[in-house]
């Protein structure tokens, strides 16, 4: 079973705040404004996820679509629900060797994991980027971001 989402036409990628470079280039970024309701928050993420897929589907990177997309679930939740900004940005970007993804939510915080409660109903996203992507981790600004290689390519 995939997680990656149904695929999008360039419209509908336009209408969900999609931004991408000049053709030839891979990179893309994508903003969801937070309305302060987790309720009305929570549909961003299956947004992003399926902004995901299709960036990867255009790119040639299909492969990678169930991993990333994990990873963009994951990391595009936590900045709803634990971040503090008022917009929330995911970009992508390829170079020859891997897909980096980097989440951000405009908050002046630093996000750090936390322990694992075995018991609690939910904590695990962290461990899940880390056992999806090759390489993870926070920058000084509080920007979330994951590396994805492709199959066969460097590690």
């Amino acid at each position: 079973m995939s997680i990656a989402a149904r695929p999008l036409d360039a419209d509908a990628l336009a209408r969900a705040g999609f931004r991408t470079s000049a053709p030839g280039h891979r990179h893309a970024e994508a903003s969801f404004e937070r309305s302060g309701r987790l309720d009305q928050d929570a549909p961003r993420t299956g947004q992003a996820r399926r902004i995901a897929a299709a960036l990867l589907r255009l790119w040639g990177m299909a492969e990678l679509a169930d991993s990333a997309c994990l990873a963009v679930s994951e990391l595009v939740t936590n900045a709803f629900v634990h971040g503090q900004g008022e917009t929330v940005t995911m970009r992508m970007f390829v170079a020859d060797t891997h897909l980096r993804v980097e989440v951000r939510d405009g908050g002046s915080w630093t996000p750090r994991p936390r322990p694992v409660d075995l018991l609690a109903q939910s904590g695990r996203g962290t461990l899940l980027v880390e056992a999806f992507a090759d390489a993870w981790g926070v920058t000084g600004d509080g920007t979330v971001w994951c590396v994805f290689h492709p199959a066969g390519g460097a590690r």
